[in-house]
């Protein structure tokens, strides 16, 4: 869509005369923002303002008509963390199992997808901040003169998964062809540290990729903070792929200081100049911005790119509390700088501004020509534009609209979104005002905010914003409000549930649609239908003054038949609409109008939506309007800075605006008592044309406990207006106290899990804040992880579970990362345990942690709460370790209600060959397990479609949307929405049986039940609601299992796909192709048990292919192993179960099976064959091999056993499978696969 911003007239926030004196200056419009017709890179343009501002089809009327809504999900495989681009017609969507594919925008189907190698486990750094794997996290950059996305993608292909890779790939958005050349290794050392090259293994990309000048720039930082690591820039030149380094940190540092901005993007606003802020490290010492040390930790920075590509640092601010920031982990850079357009904001002083907000809250505006430096403002202070706050903590960065005045927008961790307006003080100062919130908040790991709009039209504007109630995703949601406050709120025009949410997910707008990545594994995008039945403008009503009316008409056209049957307004508002003749019916191209008014009662801004009711659904269309007062009207009205510690400050503005028609001339001002102080007060004199403003900052530094309160007063020729104060001022100190420092969980058997708590106290008579909260990775999991930005009063103790399930034999260790505001450092709780060799398996119950909540899921005491009684939930709670179905036992207590009566809720067993822990279903009749594999038991108490009732039970085999189909059902059971109802459930081979409250209700065979599942429940509530919890849980399995190939840890090398998520294929009928794919988790050997069934033909006739069994201490997952006779195995350390079709030297013949233990000559050594099998060619085969208890390795083809061979394994192995083909080939595939104990 072509932009519309560079044809702003320049617009005056602030217009004050002093005499005759002239208004501040803005600078002449050089906005640098992208005005491409594609969203090509992160947050919009190369500012990150996130402004939309062609967006007519997401105005607040188009939002609020009924039929504005989910347009499609489209399923990927892996997390997707990089903000989609679209271009042109297709949707670039990059996961983190290193997938990138080019979907259908309109549709969401798939037009290509793109492999860039295995992605790397976040196991192998010990880092739970984003598990399991990584593979591309930064949003992508489009260069739309060669049709190019560029982006990175860290691979797991060392010899280790210690030696990773990071790749800058150049994929063809066409066809997702890789261009020639590419993709380009990330190596070297930086220009200004050549003596420390870039660690892979350390290293994360996360920051938005900025593309600039011929080049592709990426910010790296690092993993939960584990050393050694250094922010890096890199630059690679798109032309001759010559790369480039900066370091944040040279080497008379000990590195640190990463570029992360919770996914934010390098900001460049003009040629050879980019911008960013840094995290913890070294912080620079007190010194002018102009001249940047060799440390620059806890920084905005700014480089310059020379003429040969490499970067120097050139300006740099630095709060002076910079090591207090570092020391408590209050990164400035967990946030990413914005630039502000120039023709929307700044003065002739300081034409060119920045924004910047971290995990203290403070939001600062920076001069981008003169970023201060460090303690160079007077005395020793910040040397910068403004200071406001401290807020909420962000983790993100602000979004921008350039219309109405300007405004500047926030989401505080587990604060509200927060709307700032620009204007300039009474001594010519830019400053930002919090003139508006939401009722709603946003926890932690919420995303950062984009606004749509029709250019700068008053009431067009739309705030878009992910929501997230915590670390773990769960509750999410994508929500829009109106961007301009009125009576001081934001409201919220539509929210829609997606999923399990990413990390600080940022969603891209383009034509009228509206796009999200989800952890769960979707694409989301929400839109209008293009073929609306009513059409119109927004009708604005002009200037009306307060106690007056205003009248206009507003007035639509149909684009097919159409009968509207009702007109509607807001209640309590100042708008109403007396429509007549209804209902009418309209044929195409008739027009309806129908008079509306504005009545204002108090002055400002306002705007509202029209509803119209039709048989086809509702409609809006905006309605605009200025409600005038002779005067100055102060917002907010009143300023309450809460509780502030003795020796520190917060600043707070306050607007007055003329909401009259002419000038307004202030005649006196009187400034509040200390320990308030008021800055920029106007000067007497000073005229405020109408509808402009003068911004006052106030900042409270209370010197001893108490409450305070004064009040800050302004004068003008129409009366006072007074802004009263408040604050409460504490002495003391917080203090961050964890018991006990460590954690032991002892010896657990492999399928057993063990819960131990630990807690996390406020030991000072001060409110603390967590600033890092990093969780363990598996097989330490965590169901409700604190969350960074959560506060813990004075004697407050939050209790810390962590489950240790483990999946192999022998000891591991874990770190679970906190650190708080009050100055002691990181406080790190280690985790230790052993797996032992165990048997049976027995879960968790949900209350005693381990199991993974999305969605709405939430756990309350003991209860697992799948959804509230609110409209539109889907909630799941999975425990994240398979198990086999065969011989597995459930019982559970339900309790359903509270609401208005749906949907229900279900016992799932998920297919991880499909399915992840986070799998999430559908809303309503869906729910919540709509649209997964695997099988269901539901306790349904909604009648959708063909259901037999409104309470029932039955086993669901698939479902889609709010349609389920059953292999049984019954309605022969209790109320189900009173009183709690004992559920148990038992499986036998394929069979099913099902009870309630001791009596059986069904008993039905399941053809489809997946051989290993996850154990899930999970809820949904669509248009009616209820509470659906679930209590007592005991679940028992004979054994665990491994993941069968798909999502789950597998790795896919050499010539091996995954093909329609079932058929394991490792070689096409090619010649000269090995392929293996192992699982990255280790597991034990003994008692290993091995089903699959293997196909071998399409060929020639060669070479075969093999059950790996390899050492997990000498080799990863990564293995490939010599083709040819080699069947992607020799040369690998472990044993292989092979099915071999030729024969090679003195192998007993060209159909048989064996047992290779090593390799020699560059083919399997065997320990034990068979040629007593059937012809290995002919059909499929299922293959069974299992380790006794003695130690023996016992093989059967088809139910017979052919090898019964004493072998010796490592106590851990990493399963998988390979094969290969020479001069003759076959195509060689697995499927079915079963590995349990």
């Amino acid at each position: 869509m072509q932009s519309r911003f560079g044809f702003l007239a320049p617009l005056v926030t602030a217009c004050l005369l002093t005499g005759t004196l002239s208004a501040p200056a803005l600078a002449a419009p050089d906005d640098r923002r992208a005005r491409a017709a594609d969203v090509t890179t992160v947050s919009r343009d190369t500012y990150r303002t996130g402004w939309d501002d062609n967006e007519p089809g997401l105005a607040p009327d188009q939002v609020a008509s009924s039929d504005f809504g989910q347009q499609f999900s489209a399923t990927v495989d892996g997390q997707v963390y990089a903000q989609p681009l679209v271009v042109g017609r297709t949707l670039v969507v990059a996961t983190e199992n290193n997938k990138v594919y080019g979907l259908n925008s309109a549709t969401g189907a798939q037009t290509w997808t793109r492999n860039l190698g295995a992605a790397w486990p976040a196991s192998a750094i010990g880092c739970g901040d984003l598990v399991p794997d990584i593979g591309v996290t930064g949003t992508p950059v489009y260069d739309a003169a060669t049709g190019t996305a560029y982006l990175t993608s860290k691979v797991d292909d060392g010899a280790d998964p210690q030696h990773p890779s990071w790749y800058v790939h150049a994929l063809n958005v066409t066809t997702g062809a890789e261009r020639a050349g590419w993709p380009v290794k990330v190596a070297g050392a930086p220009v200004n540290d050549p003596g420390r090259p870039f660690n892979a293994y350390t290293a994360m990309q996360r920051p938005g990729l900025l593309l600039m000048g011929g080049a592709v720039y990426a910010g790296f930082a690092s993993h939960c903070d584990h050393t050694p690591y250094v922010g890096h820039v890199l630059r690679v030149d798109t032309a001759t792929r010559k790369q480039t380094l900066w370091a944040t940190e040279n080497s008379s540092a000990n590195g640190m200081a990463g570029i992360w901005m919770s996914g934010g993007g390098l900001v460049s606003d003009g040629p050879g100049r980019i911008l960013f802020s840094t995290g913890n490290g070294i912080s620079p010492a007190p010194g002018p911005g102009s001249r940047p040390p060799g440390q620059l930790a806890e920084a905005v920075v700014r480089i310059g790119v020379n003429s040969d590509g490499t970067m120097s640092a050139q300006d740099f601010f630095s709060p002076v509390n910079a090591p207090t920031l570092d020391q408590n982990d209050t990164d400035l850079g967990s946030g990413g700088p914005v630039a502000l357009p120039d023709n929307a904001f700044g003065t002739a002083q300081h034409p060119h501004l920045l924004v910047q907000i971290g995990k203290d809250g403070r939001l600062f505006l920076l001069d981008r020509d003169d970023l201060g430096g460090r303690s160079q403002g007077p005395g020793g202070t910040d040397k910068v534009v403004g200071t406001f706050g401290p807020y909420e903590g962000v983790w993100g960065h602000p979004g921008v609209y350039g219309g109405e005045g300007g405004h500047v927008y926030t989401t505080g961790s587990r604060g509200p979104l927060r709307v700032f307006q620009y204007g300039v003080t009474g001594a010519g100062l830019p400053a930002l005002t919090n003139t508006g919130r939401s009722t709603e908040t946003f926890g932690y790991t919420s995303g950062s905010p984009v606004i749509t709009s029709t250019g700068t039209t008053p009431g067009s504007a739309v705030v878009w914003a992910v929501y997230s109630d915590g670390a773990g995703g769960t509750g999410g949601q994508l929500r829009a409000y109106s961007a301009t406050p009125v009576n001081g709120t934001l409201k919220k025009l539509w929210s829609a549930p997606i999923g399990v949410a990413a990390k600080f997910s940022v969603p891209a707008t383009d034509g009228g649609r509206i796009y999200v990545g989800t952890r769960d594994g979707h694409v989301l995008a929400f839109g209008r239908p293009s073929n609306a039945a009513l059409i119109g403008d927004t009708v604005d009503l002009g200037d009306v003054p307060v106690g007056g009316t205003g009248h206009a008409t507003a007035t639509v056209t149909a684009t097919r038949d159409v009968r509207i049957d009702a007109v509607t307004t807001p209640p309590g508002g100042a708008f109403s609409a007396a429509a007549t003749g209804l209902p009418r019916t309209l044929h195409t191209g008739d027009t309806y109008s129908v008079p509306v008014s504005y009545a204002p009662t108090s002055p400002g801004p306002d705007n509202a939506v029209l509803s119209l009711a039709t048989d086809l659904g509702t409609t809006g269309l905006g309605l605009t309007g200025y409600a005038t007062r002779d005067g100055l009207l102060a917002s907010p009205p009143s300023l309450a800075f809460d509780t502030v510690p003795t020796t520190t400050a917060k600043t707070l503005g306050v607007t007055f605006t003329n909401t009259g028609t002419q000038p307004e001339t202030i005649t006196a001002t009187d400034a509040p008592d200390s320990p308030f102080t008021a800055g920029g007060l106007p000067a007497d004199g000073t005229v405020v044309q109408p509808k402009q403003s003068v911004t006052v900052q106030v900042t409270y530094a209370p010197t001893e406990a108490g409450d305070d309160t004064s009040a800050l007063s302004v004068t003008g020729l129409h009366g006072t207006v007074t802004v009263e104060l408040t604050g409460s001022a504490v002495t003391g100190e917080a203090q961050l106290t964890i018991t006990p420092t460590s954690t032991d969980f002892g010896q657990v058997g492999v399928g057993r899990s063990v819960t131990r708590t630990f807690d996390i106290a406020n030991t000072g008579n001060i409110p603390l804040t967590i600033t890092k909260a990093k969780a363990p990775a598996p097989p330490f999991h965590v169901s409700n992880p604190i969350g960074e930005g959560q506060v813990i009063g004075p004697e407050d103790v939050v209790h810390q579970s962590v489950t240790f399930s483990p999946t192999s034999v022998g000891a591991v260790s874990g770190i679970y990362e906190i650190t708080s505001d009050d100055g002691s450092g990181a406080h790190n709780e280690a985790l230790t345990g052993t797996g032992t060799t165990g048997s049976g398996v027995t879960l968790p119950a949900p209350g005693v942690g381990g199991w993974q909540l999305n969605g709405s899921a939430a756990l309350s005491g003991d209860d697992l709460q799948l959804t509230q009684a609110t409209p539109g939930q889907a909630g799941s709670a999975v425990f994240p370790v398979p198990v086999l179905t065969d011989g597995l036992n459930a019982t559970f207590t339900t309790v359903i209600g509270g609401g208005t009566g749906a949907d229900g809720l279900t016992f799932a067993l998920v297919d991880p060959a499909g399915a992840t822990p986070t799998a999430l279903g559908g809303t309503g009749g869906g729910l919540g397990w709509t649209g997964l594999p695997g099988i269901a038991v539901a306790v349904d108490t909604y009648r959708n479609g063909s259901d037999p009732s409104a309470n029932f039970v039955g086993v669901a085999l698939t479902g889609s949307g709010s349609s389920i189909t059953y292999a049984a059902t019954t309605t022969a059971v209790p109320d189900l929405r009173t009183g709690p109802h004992a559920v148990a459930l038992s499986v036998s081979g394929r069979t099913i049986t099902v009870s309630m409250d001791g009596a059986q209700l069904l008993r039905t065979t399941v053809p489809a039940l997946p051989p290993t599942a996850f154990a899930a429940f999970t809820g949904g509530t669509g248009s009616r609601t209820d509470i659906h919890t679930v209590r007592d849980v005991a679940v028992t399995a004979t054994s665990y299992a491994v993941p069968p190939p798909g999502p789950n840890g597998w790795r896919y090398n050499g010539s091996t796909i995954l093909y329609n998520r079932t058929d394991l294929v490792l070689t096409p009928a090619l010649a000269d192709r090995r392929g293996s794919s192992l699982q990255s988790t280790a597991v034990p050997s003994a008692r290993l048990r091995a089903r699959f069934t293997a196909t071998l033909g399409g060929g020639t006739g060669a070479d075969g292919l093999a059950l790996l069994l390899l050492d997990a201490s000498k080799t990863t997952a990564t293995a490939l192993g010599g083709g040819g006779m080699g069947l992607g195995y020799a040369g690998l350390p472990g044993l292989a179960v092979a099915l071999d079709t030729y024969k090679n030297g003195t192998e007993p013949s060209a159909n048989f099976v064996g047992i290779a233990d090593g390799s020699t000559g560059g083919r399997p050594a065997y320990i034990a064959t068979s040629t007593a099998v059937p012809a290995l060619r002919a059909g499929s085969h299922t293959i069974d091999a299992n380790v006794t208890d003695a130690g023996h390795l016992v093989v059967s083809v088809d139910g017979t056993q052919v090898i019964d061979r004493a072998v010796t394994l490592p106590p851990n192995v990493l399963v998988g499978f390979s094969g290969a083909t020479g001069t003759r080939t076959d195509t060689h595939t697995v499927t079915g696969v079963r590995i349990g104990y």
